[in-house]
């Protein structure tokens, strides 16, 4: 991780979940790129309170007309759209399996699990429609942090082993690890941490400031505009990977005819 990366993280867990941290002097220019993640990935809100929480900290060098920059920034933020809507699983086996837990008494009797089940599910396949977004990880991490004994971890991992995506849901606990500072055993579902898994994330914040800056991109959050990334998280569920590599080929072919 480079010093931008590394306060990114550091501010963000400071904001999100009230750790005490040690920030990096940074370059002005350096603190407008670590903003410029901050506002396209939606995480304003836990930076400024992150950045509160260390306003007398010596290392936390911001210049006071950034501020006023990042404030005026805040009041007009990019317009991201809510991807879970339109995000769902591709396998057939995967879907049918996923509608039927979902529907079961099972699922309505144990309703803070189902709620887990459903944040994780979509997290996958938002990420293999879009990559990963750090949001989704903090939002993870606080249902986890605000669980009361509710959720039953050894049936969610029980449904989500029967959909194919426990590797899935170890990314996603590897990066509550790896990135927010999360103990492996403070992640109950996560069956094995796995490795590099930050290196994904960082790649995803990259493509989508390319995204945003194409001129080539009708929508840049079109999820079939890059279908073999899709086939990056195929170690974590190579089912549901290429299912959803092979349907978004056939949705470009299907509009190209069109």
């Amino acid at each position: 991780m480079d010093v931008i990366q590394r306060n990114l993280l550091k501010l963000i867990r400071s904001g999100a979940f009230s750790e005490a941290v040690s920030l990096e002097r940074m370059s002005e220019y350096k603190w407008r790129r670590l903003y410029d993640i901050v506002e396209r990935e939606g995480l304003s809100e836990w930076f400024i309170r992150g950045a509160n929480s260390h306003r007398k900290d010596e290392d936390l060098n911001i210049p006071d007309h950034l501020i006023q920059e990042f404030r005026a920034r805040m009041a007009a933020p990019i317009a991201l759209p809510d991807k879970r809507q339109s995000t769902k699983l591709c396998s057939p086996g995967g879907k049918s399996r996923f509608n039927t837990i979902i529907a079961s008494d099972e699922a309505e009797e144990h309703s803070e699990t189902s709620e887990m089940f459903r944040l994780i599910v979509s997290n996958a396949t938002d990420y293999l429609s879009y990559g990963i977004r750090l949001k989704s990880i903090i939002e993870l991490g606080k249902a986890i942090r605000q669980d009361n004994g509710d959720v039953d971890y050894d049936l969610l991992k029980k449904w989500l082993r029967q959909i194919g995506l426990t590797g899935m849901a170890d990314l996603q606990g590897s990066l509550l690890v790896d990135a927010l500072n999360f103990m492996p055993e403070d992640v109950p579902f996560m069956v094995r941490k796995r490795k590099d898994v930050l290196s994904l994330l960082f790649q995803s914040m990259a493509d989508l400031e390319a995204d945003l800056s194409s001129t080539l991109l009708e929508s840049p959050f079109q999820a079939d505009n890059f279908p073999a990334r899709s086939l990056r998280y195929r170690r974590f569920s190579s089912l549901e990977s290429y299912s959803h590599y092979a349907a978004c080929v056939a949705n470009r072919i299907s509009n190209v005819e069109e």
